[in-house]
């Protein structure tokens, strides 16, 4: 097992004279990198941890935890399960509830909801999670006006899409009346942006001490949230809030350490409702994402087998040079709307251009697994960027750029797109434009928080994303550096495409994807359970 140099610092700070000590510690350190939250030690290291005292680790049966991430565990299942067990009158009658509700699963959802003040609603794609919490928002605003209810995502990218699918699904509530329709909130932000981020801390504004004032708080793509997030988070709620949190237990975990939704969903059984139906999600994508999450490799390969050129997936093994030429042909929309700029376009019109430069941006995206080998994200930037970027400028027209932490200053964060357009207002001068709701915030390029180049992404910072077509990148072997190649990135992946799947990967590493699972050790579920 390769240690780094931090695992190595970590070992001699905590057991500096201790030897058999320091390569447990080692370990812990670099299974934390991998997003578990402890390691499990057998006999031989059982005698060495109880023989060695430090107030740095935490040993619970046979887990050995670095001490934070024991009490983040344990507060969190302390948390929850005082939450899990708080219930509410029925606001609405259940026969009721049929009037707004024609998929049973959602019914049950909405009554989890409105009866409990910890709900966990899952579902894959397409399985109308947004409906179905817009419905219940209303529900609750029908019943109580007074209610505050806050919106939150864990990137500005899933939160700026549950903010887009909102405000569509508020137009079809023809059974609430204006006024209760006008009452559900649309506005959406990024979860350190609700907490209240402080510059140049881990620290938030709202806390035990200061919680959050909402009475309802809706978390939407919580399967990316890690452990440390998470306790923040649910000790900012009032005593008296009501948490529902969405997502699609099948996806990536948080890329920090934990696997939260997973471990509630299995753990507080009552507290949770899996949609089933799909309405918006079907196909041979969907056949695919399933045959992919439930590791049915034979009918995985089977439907990217026989797939034609008229159908929404293809699979094909490129050399770097035909991946070039693939990639430029299905940004071209893109590029020829760069270049349809007029410097005498009024504002309205110039806001109109923007719009539609992240309209044909956002319709096709590359999705990598790993980021430095051929075939990782930075090497595909680099393809990308050679059409439209003159010499080295590290700025010029349409770079697309992901934003790589939260910055309480600009409220620009982690996982934020933005494109690099003119703006008149500043002499046509570059800015980065960043959407916000249904206009747009610009900033100079050098007042923009860590970001990279955004043409291709790691499939990680893609959650919370959907896409018209993506194209899903696999490296062309798999060793140690890229292991977490995996069944959850794959389903991930292929899930964030709407209308097309392109997957380029030989057929060796496809197959082993399919086959490996992502398996974290966590003591969260079992003491939620207890």
């Amino acid at each position: 097992m390769p240690h780094n140099f931090l695992d190595q610092q970590l070992a001699q700070h905590i057991a500096p004279e201790n030897p058999a000590m320091q390569t447990i510690v080692m370990q812990l350190s670099n299974e934390l990198s991998k997003g578990h939250t402890c390691i499990q030690i057998d006999d031989e290291q059982m005698q060495a941890v109880q023989s060695f005292q430090s107030p740095a680790l935490v040993l619970e049966d046979n887990l050995l935890y670095l001490k934070r991430y024991a009490q983040y565990e344990t507060q969190l299942a302390i948390l929850l399960k005082t939450m899990a067990k708080r219930h509410t009158p029925d606001l609405i009658e259940e026969a009721a509830l049929k009037n707004h509700f024609n998929d049973d699963y959602q019914a049950q959802a909405a009554q989890l909801a409105l009866q409990n003040d910890l709900a966990i609603i899952t579902g894959g794609p397409g399985t109308g999670k947004t409906t179905t919490v817009v419905k219940i928002l209303g529900l609750l605003k029908q019943t109580n006006p007074s209610l505050t209810i806050s919106l939150c995502a864990p990137t500005g990218k899933a939160a700026m899409r549950l903010q887009e699918s909102i405000s569509g699904s508020k137009s079809f509530l023809t059974e609430f009346s204006d006024e209760v329709v006008a009452q559900i909130p649309e506005n959406v932000m990024t979860i350190h942006r609700l907490l209240g981020a402080r510059p140049f801390t881990t620290d938030f504004r709202h806390d035990t001490e200061n919680p959050l004032l909402s009475d309802v708080v809706v978390v939407d793509e919580a399967s990316m949230i890690d452990l440390a997030l998470m306790v923040k988070l649910v000790e900012a709620l009032k005593p008296s809030a009501k948490l529902i949190l969405l997502g699609d237990k099948d996806q990536l975990a948080s890329v920090e350490s934990g696997s939260v939704l997973a471990d509630c969903y299995q753990a507080l059984q009552q507290n949770r409702v899996e949609l089933q139906n799909t309405y918006r999600f079907s196909g041979k994508i969907k056949t695919l994402a399933v045959a992919v999450n439930q590791q049915q490799e034979t009918e995985a390969l089977s439907v990217l087998n026989e797939s034609t050129a008229d159908d929404p997936i293809e699979w094909f093994n490129l050399e770097n040079t035909s991946l070039k030429t693939f990639t430029i042909k299905h940004y071209q929309p893109y590029f020829e709307q760069l270049q349809s700029y007029n410097e005498q376009d009024n504002a309205m019109d110039h806001h109109r251009w923007i719009s539609n430069c992240f309209k044909c941006f956002n319709q096709f995206q590359i999705l990598a697994a790993t980021r430095q080998d051929d075939k990782g994200v930075e090497h595909l930037n680099e393809m990308c960027e050679s059409t439209l970027r003159k010499n080295t400028e590290r700025w010029y027209l349409g770079r697309p750029v992901m934003i790589l932490r939260n910055d309480s200053n600009t409220q620009l964060f982690n996982g934020d797109i933005g494109l690099c357009l003119p703006s008149p207002l500043h002499k046509n001068k570059l800015r980065v434009f960043f959407p916000d709701g249904n206009n747009f915030r610009s900033f100079a390029p050098t007042r923009l928080p860590e970001h990279e180049t955004a043409f291709a992404m790691t499939i990680h910072k893609s959650q919370g994303s959907e896409f018209n077509h993506v194209l899903i990148v696999l490296p062309d072997t798999l060793d140690e550096h890229n292991q977490l190649v995996t069944k959850e990135l794959l389903y991930t992946a292929i899930t964030r495409g709407k209308s097309r799947v392109s997957i380029q990967s030989n057929p060796a590493v496809l197959t082993d994807c399919i086959n490996t699972k992502v398996t974290r050790l966590s003591g969260l579920q079992k003491k939620l359970a207890d």
